[in-house]
């Protein structure tokens, strides 16, 4: 009798084993700066974890819209959605590195299909030393372009009472006013490029810029495209929609060896003379008409 109710009981313990749990799948997904596609049910929640404390907001249309309610606990995002939605981009943003991660979202009506949970797993994690070791900050060296970059996202997209003070940071306001013709090709015509806010540490400076897509359609941002001096540059994403819609603005930290308006100054510079140059040239030739006039008036 024993024996045989240890036999049911193992049997029963290899049906666990081997039976799956449907709740327990997850999607891992590798981010590497490219948008994660989530598909949504209307209706059924999904839930995407992150590992790390996040938030994420949609814009004022896509609020108004009212496409999906976002809560965010422990690392993880539950998204619920309200309606049918084509693709829309959304920003996430990790709260204790203050990196970023996209998602580009669509709602369908609901199926027999099940939502996996997905885990997000970034390229390379920065883990915190199980051990802190007292050093030197005071040094400039210590500050670099991606302790820059960090600092002035944290700056334009976290809010106030997140913001920390760096030690080696500092602010270093840009003094350029009005719109800047950053890009060269195509995109010069099409976007409107506006700096914002610059600080300096680490011997370098870095300023961020918005860039708003200007026309009717959607637009590429290329590195090779930017037509300033600068170190390194970085965008926020590099797909912009037609003006006017969700997700036809980024922003640009662009980073240089010296504040950005004298980084300018020669690309100004030459840009100006050349102008000057036009300029002389269609007055030389105006002169020498009417000089000739004159001399056809006296014969």
């Amino acid at each position: 009798m024993k024996r045989a109710v240890l036999i049911k009981r193992l049997l029963l313990l290899v049906m666990m084993l081997f039976v799956p749990s449907v709740n327990a799948v997850v999607d891992i997904v590798n981010y590497e700066s490219k948008p994660i596609i989530v598909e949504l049910h209307v209706g059924e929640e999904r839930i995407i974890q992150f590992g790390d404390h996040v938030s994420m907001g949609p814009t004022r249309l896509q609020k108004r819209q009212n496409l999906i309610r976002i809560q965010s606990t422990q690392g993880a995002l539950y998204l619920h959605a309200n309606k049918e939605f084509e693709k829309q981009r959304f920003l996430v943003k990790r709260i204790t590195d203050g990196r970023f991660v996209l998602l580009d979202i669509y709602a369908i009506k609901k199926t027999n299909k099940k939502l996996n949970t997905i885990k997000v797993v970034m390229k390379s994690e920065n883990k915190v030393p199980d051990q802190v070791v007292d050093v030197d900050v005071s040094e400039e060296t210590m500050i670099g372009p991606v302790d820059l970059t960090r600092f002035a996202a944290q700056r334009f997209f976290s809010p106030k009472r997140l913001h920390k003070n760096i030690v080696g940071i500092s602010s270093a306001p840009l003094s350029i006013n009005g719109n800047l013709k950053l890009f060269k090709g195509e995109n010069q015509l099409t976007t409107s490029s506006r700096p914002l806010l610059g600080w300096k540490g680490g011997g370098l400076y870095i300023a961020g810029i918005h860039i708003e897509n200007t026309s009717n359609k959607s637009i590429k941002l290329k590195y090779t495209d930017i037509n300033v001096p600068f170190k390194y540059a970085t965008f926020q994403y590099h797909s912009l929609k037609p003006k006017d819609t969700s997700g036809s603005v980024t922003m640009l930290y662009l980073i240089t060896d010296e504040p950005l308006k004298n980084a300018l100054q020669p690309w100004t510079y030459y840009r100006d003379l050349k102008e000057q140059r036009k300029k002389d040239i269609a007055a030389a030739k105006l002169k020498q008409q009417q000089e000739n006039e004159a001399d056809f008036d006296e014969i």
